[in-house]
């Protein structure tokens, strides 16, 4: 593929400007092991392309970065797709859970931060405990940037995806999780958020404690929450909605099960496919408007779960290939690929 090309797809995605359903074939390109050279070339000018001032400390940090990729390079190791692309490709993970062109460094001393990285496959989920002392218990599909050590005078991540986090108290040193366009702002508390790329909405439920949620740009129009409230931003149309919610059962998944209160098929069939690995098509004719109140167990499996949707749904089936699953309608003739 030409250089220019290489650019193009990346600066879309970059962009936001991927349509979701082609989101997930373009990632596969970009960790995939050809064409790594022009990816990264095509990175960097990206980065280089940025409004974002960059100082001293910036050009550090990239050198540092370039400094791990060619280390990581040297080093004979079993590396999972996106631990490939967070070694040659680091830059557009910032552009991806920041929207900017700034690089991890503590505001206070512009010491650089080493950061982890955590990207949980779908069909799995992961715990990680911070410097802190503070717990995250990491969805399905999701990605994690957290430092080594928290330093400076904010304990800050990125997420994009879903999590649940368990905080450890510190009144001097705020708690901020960078959500796509919002920060969630915290002391110590235990609380949700999902913020899957694609979906139009990020939403916050609390289970303890307050936090104060707030636009990235923009920290004067904030939300103070509750115990057993829900937040959710809308995307499209820049709003906020609050109302009342049973935290425990948003944060169900994390021992193992899910939970789905007045949802449609397109909420809840996302989820499904996250939490067993599979890839579920809707056929056109089958109603998505409709809501569902169910719940499924840990110990349930996609054969179950299938099962239980089309008793759910009159005239519904099923039918399974593999990974692959494609809900249609009774009677429909159903072609083969």
């Amino acid at each position: 593929m030409k250089k220019s090309s290489v650019y193009l797809i990346l600066r879309r995605l970059v962009d936001g400007a991927v349509p979701a359903i082609h989101r997930e074939k373009v990632l596969r390109w970009m960790v995939a092991d050809q064409e790594t050279e022009e990816k990264e070339e095509a990175l960097r000018r990206i980065w280089l392309e940025t409004e974002s001032e960059a100082d001293e400390s910036t050009y550090r940090s990239l050198s540092a970065t370039h400094l791990k990729i060619r280390q990581a390079r040297k080093e004979p190791t079993h590396l999972s797709i996106f631990q490939r692309v967070l070694q040659y490709a680091a830059i557009f993970l910032v552009f991806v859970l920041t929207g900017a062109g700034g690089w991890f460094v503590a505001e206070s001393s512009h010491e650089e931060v080493e950061m982890l990285e955590c990207y949980v496959p779908n069909g799995e989920q992961r715990t990680i405990l911070l410097s802190d002392g503070s717990e995250v218990c990491v969805n399905a599909g999701t990605l994690l940037v957290y430092p080594k050590k928290f330093v400076g005078k904010e304990r800050s991540l990125y997420l994009s995806g879903e999590a649940n986090f368990s905080v450890t108290k510190n009144t001097e040193k705020p708690f901020i999780v960078h959500a796509g366009a919002l920060n969630i702002k915290v002391l110590g508390t235990k609380f949700n958020v999902d913020a899957y790329p694609g979906t139009g909405k990020i939403a916050t439920v609390l289970e303890q404690g307050s936090v104060r949620v707030y636009k990235t740009e923009d920290s004067s129009r904030s939300v103070l929450m509750s115990r057993d409230e829900q937040l959710t931003y809308d995307i499209s149309d820049d709003s906020f909605i609050k109302m009342p919610i049973n935290a425990s059962e948003v944060s169900a998944w994390t021992y193992g099960e899910l939970y789905f209160k007045d949802q449609t098929l397109l909420d809840i069939l996302p989820k499904i496919e996250r939490r067993y690995n599979v890839r579920i098509k809707l056929s056109p004719e089958i109603e998505s408007e409709d809501q569902f109140s169910i719940k499924f167990r840990e110990n349930e499996t996609i054969e179950d779960v299938m099962r239980i949707l089309t008793l759910l749904i009159q005239d519904m089936t099923y039918r399974q290939e593999g990974d692959n699953i494609l809900l249609y309608m009774s009677g429909k003739e159903v072609r083969k690929k």
